[in-house]
């Protein structure tokens, strides 16, 4: 194969990937003719390259957790202070977008080992940084680490769904998410009783 053939080949896979991120981070349930359409190639062109679902959904997959890794890299999670380093993994994570919903949302995601064993990588280095900011005051420490970057994807998600819906820019998206993050939604007037025993049995 060429050069010039592999470049279109690329091409081509990046358009079939893109359109099926958008569709299923949207509806899972997206049929793989209209992906076809969306990325602009016919059903046998995308069969060639995906013979069918489970196979596009595999390098989806792929395709979205390595981006989630060159996000993770570009955050510098290890550089500077954890509010900062948190404020750059944030707009990585929003700028995500369509690959981080589709994460989320796609059924055959759940409980597959493999997509298990790839979300603990990735998530790690983010334990890893709410844990030091724990340990240097600047995140609540009497919190689970792993349950907040749990509710952290959570927030994200919400944020891409404003963005989308176009009820947020993402710079506005990434804001509001840091400042839900990590001041929470109880104002200064806001009283202590009435709210909730965490530490009582449910």
């Amino acid at each position: 194969m060429s050069t010039s053939e592999s470049r279109a080949v690329a091409r081509t896979r990046r358009a079939i990937l893109d359109a099926a991120a958008a569709a299923w981070a949207r509806d899972p349930g997206v049929a793989l003719g209209e992906i076809a359409a969306a990325a602009g190639v016919g059903r046998t062109t995308l069969h060639r390259h995906y013979p069918d679902r489970a196979r596009l959904v595999a390098a989806l997959a792929d395709d979205a957790f390595a981006a989630t890794v060159a996000a993770l890299r570009a955050a510098r999670l290890d550089e500077g202070d954890t509010v900062a380093a948190l404020g750059r993994l944030l707009h990585e994570l929003v700028g995500l977008g369509d690959r981080f919903a589709f994460l989320l949302n796609e059924p055959s995601m759940t409980g597959d080992p493999g997509v298990d064993a790839a979300e603990a990588e990735v998530m790690l280095p983010v334990v890893e940084l709410v844990e030091r900011g724990q340990a240097a005051g600047t995140i609540r420490a009497d919190l689970p680490a792993g349950w907040i970057v749990e509710a952290m994807g959570m927030v994200v998600y919400a944020a891409w769904l404003a963005v989308r819906n176009g009820t947020l820019a993402r710079s506005e998206a990434v804001g509001h998410t840091a400042a839900l993050l990590m001041g929470g939604i109880r104002g200064p007037a806001s009283p202590e009783a009435g709210w909730p025993d965490r530490r009582a049995p449910s």
